[in-house]
């Protein structure tokens, strides 16, 4: 479970700096 939280952890902050860093 926790390599897979951190397998998703890592994909999805890729998105969310992708869109913080898009942000004005």
């Amino acid at each position: 479970m926790l390599e897979g939280l951190k397998l998703a952890w890592e994909q999805g902050f890729q998105q969310v700096e992708v869109e913080t860093f898009n942000a004005p």
